[in-house]
C-alpha cells in the first residue's frame, strides 16, 4: 500500500509496541506517534514486565484472545532474550515461582506458554522457600518466563522505531483523538491508556495505583509472584518488589506506610532480603477498564476514519504488549483492505 500514512496515539508499550509491529508490516508507510509523554514518565517505566498473566488479572475474558496474547508476546521475547540485543532491550529469562494460598490451585493460565511449569511438593515448595508457609503460602508452582525491563524496554522499542522506516515522533498533549487524526491519515491506532476516559469518552477506564519498592539484591535470582499484588522480580539493574492495587486512586505520591508493608512481607518470605540496599519507591496507574482490554476496529467516532482501540491491559501491559499489537495490526490490515478512506 503506497502513500500509506497512519497515526498512533500513545508512547507507552503498548503504542510504542503497536508503532514497531505495524512498521514491520507496512516498512514503507509514514507512521506518526503522538503522545503526552514519550519517556520516563509512563507508567511502563516502572513495570518489572514478568509474563504471567493470570485468570485473576487477565485483562480480558476471552481465554482464546489471552492465549493468542500470551503465545505471540512469549515467542517474541524468548527471541530478544537469546539474541544480542539481550541486554540493551532489558529482555531476559527468569525462573519464576507462582504462589498461592490455596491448597489446591490450578495450574496457572500462563503454563502452556512458557517453559517448564510444574506443581511443586510440599517438600520442594519447603525447599526453596521455606519461611512461605509461615506466610501462608499453600501451593508453588515452578516455571520458567520471560521479562521485559521497562527502564530499558521502552527506549529499545524506540530506537527500533526511529530506525526502521518513515517515522515522526510528536510530543502534544490532546484534547481528542480527532486532533491526532488533523492533517490527515488512513488509519488511527488508539494507544492511550487511561486517557481513552477522556479522548475517546469511555467510562468504563479506571486506574489502579501500583507502588514497588526497587532494590539492590544481586543474590536474588528467583522471581516470586504470589496472592495479591505480592511479588519479587529480579530484573537486569534491581529486584522489584510489591505490591499494591488501589483501584480507582489516581494518587501519585509515594507511601511510607505502604513501602514498610511491602517490605515486611518481601522478609516475611526472603528473609535474606533484609540486607538488600533499598534504591528507591516508585508509583505507577495501572490502566484498567470494567470488561476488559478494548481491542476492536471503530469507524464511527472519527467520521468513518478506521480507529483500532488497543488499551488498557492492566497489571499485564509489557507482558502481553506484543501479542496485543501483533492482533490490533490485523484488525488494522484488514480495516486497510477493506477500503481505505480518503484524508
Amino acid at each position: 500500500m503506497s502513500n500509506l500514512k497512519v497515526t498512533v496515539v500513545g508512547a507507552g508499550v503498548v503504542g510504542l509496541s503497536t508503532a514497531c509491529a505495524f512498521q514491520r508490516a507496512f516498512p514503507n508507510a509514514d507512521l506518526t506517534v503522538v503522545a503526552a509523554d514519550i519517556d520516563s514518565g509512563i507508567v511502563s517505566y516502572v513495570a518489572a514486565g514478568y509474563l504471567s498473566p493470570t485468570v485473576a488479572k487477565m485483562p480480558t475474558s476471552d481465554l482464546a484472545v489471552l492465549g493468542k496474547w500470551t503465545a505471540a508476546s512469549s515467542e517474541h521475547y524468548r527471541a530478544i532474550a537469546t539474541s544480542a540485543d539481550s541486554d540493551a532491550a532489558g529482555v531476559g529469562i527468569s525462573p519464576l515461582c507462582e504462589l498461592s494460598d490455596k491448597p489446591n490451585a490450578e495450574e496457572p493460565f500462563f503454563a502452556p506458554y512458557v517453559f517448564s511449569c510444574r506443581r511443586l511438593t510440599d517438600e520442594q515448595l519447603d525447599y526453596l522457600l521455606p519461611n512461605a508457609r509461615s506466610a501462608g503460602i499453600a501451593t508453588g508452582f515452578q516455571a520458567v518466563t520471560v521479562y521485559a525491563q521497562g527502564s530499558r524496554y521502552l527506549p529499545y522499542l524506540m530506537h527500533n522505531l526511529r530506525s526502521g522506516g518513515r517515522v515522526t515522533v510528536r510530543r502534544e498533549k490532546l484534547n481528542s483523538l480527532a486532533e491526532a487524526a488533523h492533517g490527515g491519515c488512513h488509519l488511527l491506532f488508539n494507544c492511550t491508556g487511561l486517557g481513552a476516559s477522556k479522548l475517546c469518552s469511555d467510562p468504563d477506564v479506571y486506574p489502579s495505583r501500583g507502588q514497588v519498592v526497587r532494590v539492590h539484591a544481586p543474590m536474588q535470582k528467583l522471581a516470586l509472584h504470589g496472592p495479591g499484588a505480592f511479588y519479587v522480580l529480579p530484573n537486569r539493574d534491581d529486584v522489584v518488589i510489591g505490591g499494591t492495587a488501589g483501584a480507582g486512586s489516581f494518587d501519585l505520591n509515594v507511601s511510607e506506610t505502604d513501602t514498610e508493608d511491602i517490605m515486611t512481607r518481601a522478609y516475611q518470605i526472603l528473609p535474606a532480603l533484609r540486607t538488600a540496599r533499598i534504591l528507591g519507591a516508585h508509583v505507577g496507574l495501572r490502566p484498567y477498564r470494567r470488561g476488559g482490554s478494548r481491542l476492536e476496529v471503530d469507524r464511527g467516532l472519527l467520521d468513518g476514519l478506521p480507529v483500532v482501540h488497543n488499551y488498557c491491559h492492566g497489571a499485564n501491559g509489557v507482558g502481553l504488549s506484543w501479542g496485543s499489537a501483533v492482533h490490533a495490526v490485523e484488525l488494522a490490515t484488514e480495516a486497510l483492505r477493506s477500503g481505505r478512506p480518503r484524508m
